[in-house]
């Protein structure tokens, strides 16, 4: 987090061609943790293991790649429809290309796999021995949530046109503790397969991309989300 923190407020202090360049190397330190913890504070045993736990989709059952849309997908969708019945702002693009639906979710892949190995990975690894599945899950998403304060400060970037301290900001950073609930369910239930968590990361950011959503909305996702992480904490919670 200091990696992330340190060069994202530097690149909203900057701006111009060289806040850019921050901005993406801040992004970078998920990326930087877990590789750096995977090559010089493990065996080689447990290295070619992860990196099969982050791209080997075989592990996932059909159930679970079910469960994975659900939560990646399904949530804000489900929570469109709500918005859309009840006459609130929600729309969904009914046009998006197939490059620019090609290319949004090729960028959400690849931040998938710098944030989740990190997250889902080696910190799940490691949190989970002493403060048990729920605990960790809980944990890591308030880390999380905070790992991306940065961005709220810095123009261009999703994050920056919510605003700080408006309500979609504190839903923004709330929503991100029981979606990291789901994402640790998600990886749990399939014997540690990090893919599930990549996945279902890309698919939410992705459909993000074609979304139009007011704050009645997001309050609909948020409470859909919540519940949802309720639900799947009881499994989590149990020992094992």
């Amino acid at each position: 987090m200091a990696w992330t923190w340190t060069f994202g407020f530097v690149s909203a202090g900057l701006g111009g061609g060289l806040g850019r360049a921050l901005h993406l190397l801040a992004l970078l330190g998920p990326v930087v943790g877990w590789v750096g913890v995977l090559t010089t504070g493990t065996g080689g045993d447990y290295r070619r293991t992860f990196l099969r736990r982050v791209v080997d989709v075989r592990v996932v059952q059909p159930t679970w790649w079910l469960a994975v849309f659900a939560v990646g997908a399904g949530l804000p969708l489900a929570a469109v429809g709500v918005a859309a019945v009840a006459g609130w702002e929600a729309t969904v693009d009914p046009t998006p290309t197939a490059l620019a639906v090609t290319g949004a979710l090729g960028f959400a892949l690849a931040a998938g796999v710098v944030e989740d190995p990190g997250w889902r990975g080696i910190a799940l690894d490691g949190l989970t021995q002493t403060m048990g599945r729920l605990g960790t899950s809980l944990v890591l998403g308030v880390l999380w949530s905070l790992w991306h304060l940065p961005l709220y400060f810095i123009e261009g970037t999703f994050q920056h046109a919510l605003g700080v301290a408006t309500p979609q900001f504190w839903m923004s950073m709330t929503i991100r503790v029981p979606l990291a609930v789901l994402l640790v369910w998600l990886v749990t239930g399939t014997d540690g397969a990090i893919v599930a968590a990549v996945a279902a990361h890309a698919l939410g950011n992705t459909v993000g991309e074609f979304l139009t959503t007011g704050v009645a909305a997001m309050g609909v996702e948020l409470l859909i989300t919540g519940l949802a992480a309720t639900a799947v904490g009881t499994a989590l919670g149990r020992p094992g």
